[in-house]
């Protein structure tokens, strides 16, 4: 098919529809967008309350806990433990379809009946302060948080330890105020950093260690502001450094001056193939996506891992997963699951679905489990 214009019916902007977008909705067999992409990911966002949490009593147990809803919601909140639980069945909230009536007023009044868990959380210890965390320990006001311990105040760590303060970090351990930075130790205050050790106040270093303010570094050792010293003189400048509070300041205005005037690389890619967006490592033809990694013929995504043959998504997990759509907090060895969020884990041929885990076929469903 050939490339098409369109009038977005959001925001009354004109939005392309290319030819490989046709053929991904004709393979999955579902109508071409009215929302441009931007709209349509603003959409998703609403979706995902990543960082304001509510005090609430779970409805089965009374017990009191943190919430992603507010008291406002109609449906009533369970705690994990219970929406997990044997207690109750979720299948007693089913009800007749009436086709006298549209679908969405119908899926809307199952959705104000039908129980919510209270956080988004999966096998995570000591962690009730932080939503959409799976598989972590001891996890404190950290969102999208995974194979991660000993993280708190920040969001999107991936197999992280003992990290503060920072966001979009992968295999770094031992990191505070650390940003889009990957495989670092004992670092503080990098960005765009890969595989340094001992180091702070670095922008877009490479195999870098025992570096102190410096930018645009690949292979250094013991370089202070982008001065290569011997290993004496450097112990003996950062020796020198005063660790009070207002020398901390000072340093970090510059390093906000540092960065401000570094080269800057046009997108943060490794390994890339095809593809345009940001943060992006290990991916082939993915276009206009962000945070993302292993992930190939993929558009419009993320926060993305080992995603396939996938559009328009936000929080996609960190196993093979392919031909999702317009998803929120999918994935995870999944397939064929469109217009659905909070549903992965081994579900498949899913569509307008919320909180269904390890289940297949279903169509307007809330909380099925092994369904």
């Amino acid at each position: 098919m050939n490339t098409e214009t369109r009038n977005c019916q959001n925001c009354k902007q004109n939005f392309v529809i290319e030819p490989d977008d046709f053929n991904f909705y004709e393979k999955i067999q579902v109508p071409p967008p009215t929302w441009c992409p931007e709209c349509r990911m603003k959409r998703r966002m609403l979706f995902r309350n990543e960082f304001n949490l509510h005090k609430c009593k779970c409805a089965l147990c009374g017990k009191e806990v943190l919430s992603h809803y507010s008291d406002k919601v109609k449906f009533p909140v369970y705690c994990n433990e219970c929406w997990w639980s044997d207690k109750w069945d979720p299948l007693q909230y089913g009800r007749d379809y009436d086709p006298s009536r549209t679908f969405f007023s119908q899926w809307k009044s199952l959705s104000d009946a039908t129980p919510r868990p209270n956080l988004e959380a999966y096998q995570n210890e000591n962690s009730p302060y932080s939503g959409y965390t799976w598989f972590s320990k001891n996890v404190y006001l950290s969102p999208s948080t995974l194979n991660s311990d000993n993280v708190a105040y920040s969001k999107g760590a991936w197999s992280c330890r003992d990290t503060f303060d920072s966001m979009v970090i992968l295999n770094c351990e031992s990191i505070y105020q650390a940003l889009d930075s990957e495989y670092c130790v004992s670092c503080k205050f990098i960005s765009d950093c890969k595989n340094c050790l001992g180091s702070s106040f670095l922008f877009d270093c490479r195999n870098c260690s025992d570096c102190f303010m410096s930018s645009n570094l690949h292979n250094k050792k013991f370089v202070f502001r982008n001065e290569q010293l011997s290993q004496e003189e450097y112990r003996k400048k950062i020796n020198d450094i005063k660790n009070d509070h207002q020398t901390q300041k000072e340093l970090f205005s510059e390093y906000i001056r540092l960065r401000k005037n570094s080269l800057h690389k046009y997108a943060n890619m490794v390994k890339c193939t095809n593809s345009t967006g940001n943060n992006l490592s290990q991916c082939k033809n993915a276009k206009y996506c962000f945070n993302s990694e292993s992930c190939e013929d993929v558009k419009y995504g993320v926060q993305m891992s080992h995603a396939k043959d996938s559009q328009d998504l936000y929080g996609v997990g960190d196993k093979e997963t392919s031909l999702i759509y317009d998803g929120v907090n999918v994935g995870y060895l999944d397939s064929n699951n469109y217009f659905s969020s909070n549903t992965f884990e081994n579900c498949a041929r899913v569509q307008f679905c919320d909180y269904c885990r390890v289940s297949q076929d279903l169509f307007g469903c809330i909380s099925l489990r092994k369904k």
